[in-house]
């Protein structure tokens, strides 16, 4: 059976977003509308869209069983005033007959108040929704008239003369995403439809990580039949044929206290002298949703030898986006070693290297500071390493000893863990999917602006798309994204004088962007301003001096000043940073426990946005994990999980009509177990589509 409303991360800087707080709801409704715009396919015609997602099933063919739809609709109005006016006479299901039987379906009329939690549950449990707005006028969408002769050429979006009152209907569909989302977040699925109601004109649309496609509109007074064939169809369906993802499922009783108490061992490990053990066990135990999935080893066949489960319960961090990976990260307890294990469940690219391969050949020739598979060694077994630490290893030894570079350094990238008989969290580089290897010049051989928004470097964000090429990573390029991981976290999560408009304006450092006419996204402006005039890291007053005078020393290596003479001039290089890093590392005290939490004016949205390939071509969307712990672990490479939004735009971006050929990048759904362990969820999404 499928499993219905799942526990959502609880540690406020570990969530993407808030979450449905009135306060923030226009933000973030049109984050979601600027997310998912450029990956919508349609219109899609009705009975197409049907018989491609609900295709017909023994039961659902026999409309013996189905009440008649004659006038099901008469009393709906074309237009309102009140949504009520149209869901009222909407949600009634006639009484049935001896010769009829009523579908297995219940609609049911919920309001949306941000500020009762019974209503946010609801999303936990829906199976569809309808969402419903009393104005025919407010569809976002518009057909090509019957008589089109040429589809590919119609303009999906409705073209508004009023330039706010587009916004608005903007701003209408992206709450509709909202609630989309946190379906996705609530439950475990593959897929959701929705129903869009405006006035009595009627749109389905079908979401998945991919994006949405939706159908032509129609009328259901005049047409009441095909709504109620899709919702017969929608009742017959098995769970999967619904969305579930049905490969996970329920605990058993007695694994649940296996679960608690084996995150209550860990918990304690990874905790410093004070704090409160039972908050941390709360962070990743809710008792009584206990939940497991039985991971199949790549490549094997469906052998018992070759399956391992997996308990877990209230994820690190789970996505608040759609389109994308749709990551979330447990400790889940490995019932067969009984270790306590990081568990990435997210979808892959179709079109990258799988990541668990990529780190296991790391693993395999000796990267430093990367994790190991569940499936060749304990989590807990990790090399140990007596040295000081060296921050750079991970991306040092992947350059030298596989000619490779990351191109996604961020906070959501990097987790910490406590070793035994070690008091400092050890930092481990993950995400490698979006990886790739380097030509003898250094340059990734894949082209294409790659990484997190706010920490991808200024040479990647200024890039003059006018020169008709492609850019390509470096390795400088990923260090200097790890320049601007310490300094946001120091920002967000360090002790410092910072009134709280003042720290709004200090993150537009990494969150600034501007849209060239050309169609160009450009972002490295404040970037600059900083590297020149320290404009944004200058006026802070640390609490912590060592954390002060690394970034001074490492804001001169990286673009030194006039005053600077010839100290630091040329020695922005792996060499001198590593060597200068390590050092500081062997001779400074860094302040432990001293994180601070600092409160914003705004939700800093642009944290969780990043670019999968960002080319001339098109702009695959992704969302990895989690956030860091404080700027002293973030510097030494160890920091607590985050979450990231991705940022996705291209120059040539064509409307939404044309982007879903192109958009659709995940194949597969997959696992990791400390890092990643596929496991196949059968068709490739790209099969779903047309």
């Amino acid at each position: 059976m499928p499993v219905y409303n799942l526990p959502m991360n609880i540690e406020p800087t570990l969530s993407q977003t808030a979450d449905l707080e009135p306060e923030h709801a226009r933000l973030r409704a049109k984050g979601h509308v600027s997310d998912i715009m450029n990956e919508i396919l349609g219109p899609m015609p009705l009975f197409e869209f049907i018989d491609h997602f609900l295709p017909v099933v023994p039961t659902a063919d026999d409309h013996s069983h189905r009440l008649p739809s004659r006038d099901a609709f008469k009393l709906v109005p074309y237009q309102a005033k009140r949504a009520a006016d149209i869901y009222e006479p909407l949600v009634p299901l006639p009484e049935p007959t001896r010769s009829h039987e009523a579908p297995r379906l219940l609609l049911q009329a919920v309001q949306c108040d941000r500020r009762a939690r019974s209503s946010r549950i609801d999303f936990g449990y829906a199976e569809l929704f309808i969402d419903i707005c009393p104005d025919p006028q407010r569809d976002l969408f518009h057909d090509p008239p019957p008589d089109a002769t040429d589809r590919h050429t119609h303009e999906l979006l409705s073209r508004l003369a009023d330039r706010q009152k587009f916004l608005y209907v903007q701003d209408m569909f992206g709450q509709h995403v909202a609630y989309v989302v946190e379906v996705f977040a609530r439950q475990s699925r593959h897929f959701l439809f929705t129903v869009a109601m405006h006035g009595s004109r009627v749109r389905l649309l079908h979401w998945d990580h991919a994006g949405c496609v939706v159908s032509e509109a129609f009328d259901i007074r005049t047409d009441p039949d095909i709504l109620c064939e899709f919702l017969w169809r929608f009742s017959q369906a098995t769970d999967s044929g619904r969305g579930h993802d049905t490969t996970v499922e329920y605990a058993l009783p007695e694994e649940e206290g296996w679960f608690r108490d084996g995150i209550r061992e860990y918990m304690w490990t990874q905790l410093n002298p004070g704090e409160d053990l039972e908050h941390a066990v709360k962070q990743h135990y809710a008792p009584g949703q206990l939940f497991a999935t039985n991971i199949l080893y790549d490549g094997l066949s469906a052998d018992e030898g070759h399956t391992r489960r997996f308990i877990f319960s209230r994820p690190v961090v789970s996505s608040r986006w759609l389109a994308g990976p749709g990551t979330r990260g447990y400790w889940a307890y490995d019932v067969w070693t009984k270790n306590v294990v990081f568990l990435k469940d997210t979808w892959r690219y179709s079109t990258h290297e799988i990541e668990g391969d990529i780190v296991r050949r790391l693993w395999d020739i000796g990267v430093r500071n990367v994790p190991s598979f569940v499936w060749h060694g304990d989590v807990s077994g990790l090399d140990r390493y007596p040295e000081p630490p060296r921050p750079l290893d991970p991306m040092n030894d992947t350059l030298e000893k596989d000619s490779r570079i990351h191109r996604d350094i961020s906070t959501g990238n990097i987790i910490l863990v406590r070793e035994p008989n070690n008091d400092i969290r050890k930092g481990y580089l993950i995400d490698w999917e979006t990886s790739c290897r380097v030509d003898e010049h250094g340059d990734a051989v894949e082209p294409g602006r790659v990484g997190t928004w706010k920490f991808t470097s200024i040479r990647l964000l200024e890039w003059d798309w006018g020169l008709g090429i492609n850019p390509r990573h470096t390795f400088l390029d990923d260090m200097e994204s790890m320049l601007y991981v310490v300094i946001y976290s120091a920002f967000l999560w360090q002790p410092h004088d910072l009134p709280r408009r003042v720290l709004d304006s200090c993150l537009l450092m990494f969150n600034f962007e501007f849209k060239h006419p050309g169609g160009y996204i450009f972002g490295g402006t404040c970037k600059t301003y900083n590297a020149t005039g320290r404009d944004y890291t200058n006026g802070v007053e640390f609490d912590s001096l060592a954390l002060r005078e690394w970034l001074d020393a490492m804001m001169a290596f990286h673009a030194p000043l006039h005053s600077h003479g010839d100290e630091f001039r040329g020695k922005w290089t792996a060499a001198h940073v590593d060597k200068f890093w390590t050092d500081f590392l062997a001779t400074h005290a860094l302040e432990p426990s001293n994180r601070a939490e600092h409160v914003l004016d705004h939700i800093d949205d642009c944290d969780t946005r990043s670019m999968t390939r960002w080319t001339v071509d098109w702009s695959p969307r992704h969302s990895p994990s989690c956030e860091p712990s404080t700027a002293t672990e973030a510097m030494m490479a160890v920091k607590e999980p985050s979450s990231k939004r991705q940022r996705s735009s291209s120059p040539s971006a064509q409307p939404a009509r044309k982007k879903r050929a192109k958009a659709v990048g995940y194949s597969a759904r997959s696992s990791c177990v400390a890092v990643l362990e596929s496991r196949s969820y059968g068709q490739a999404m790209a099969n779903s589509r047309v």
